[in-house]
């Protein structure tokens, strides 16, 4: 079950995180996921929110821990993609 869904502030896509600990970029033209991070798997994803710039991503799942991506333009210069590892708070 998904339990948290932000817009992109390009509104092209939408960030989701689920009950089964994934984050999910979902590309609204293609009606299709573009990308899927796991940052601990069967750790619900509690919630997920991107910068007001669109630069990064932050998620927090149940066990208190965030984690954070960077985000970067796609190919084509439209579209995200979470660049490298995610920086971590607990």
């Amino acid at each position: 079950a998904v339990n948290d869904v932000e817009l992109h502030p390009n509104q092209g896509e939408l960030i989701s995180g689920d009950g089964a600990g994934n984050i999910r970029v979902w590309d609204l033209a293609q009606n299709a996921c573009s990308c899927e991070l796991v940052p601990e798997v069967d750790v619900p994803v509690s919630s997920v929110t991107v910068a007001a710039d669109g630069s990064l991503v932050v998620a927090a799942n149940h066990r208190g821990t965030c984690y954070v991506w960077q985000l970067s333009k796609g190919g084509g210069g439209e579209g995200s993609a979470p660049g490298g590892a995610p920086t971590t708070a607990a």
